[in-house]
């Protein structure tokens, strides 16, 4: 499974990248192909989420210098 990673930014241009995201999504499925996309910040909160025991400086890091 592939998964693209891309940050979510108010504007237009983040509304038609992400219609772009859900219509390949859609393709991709139709041809069995597994293809999953999520924006870093969701990506910094799940690790966050599931990691920050283990990991706590990094997770730490990266949610000061991206949130």
């Amino acid at each position: 499974m592939g998964i693209r990673k891309w940050n979510s930014v108010p504007g237009p241009q983040a509304v038609q990248h992400q219609a772009e995201i859900t219509r390949f999504t859609e393709i991709t499925d139709q041809c069995g192909v597994r293809f999953r996309a999520m924006t870093f910040q969701s990506l910094i909160h799940t690790l966050a989420v599931n990691n920050r025991n283990a990991h706590r400086a990094y997770i730490d890091y990266l949610m000061e210098r991206y949130y």
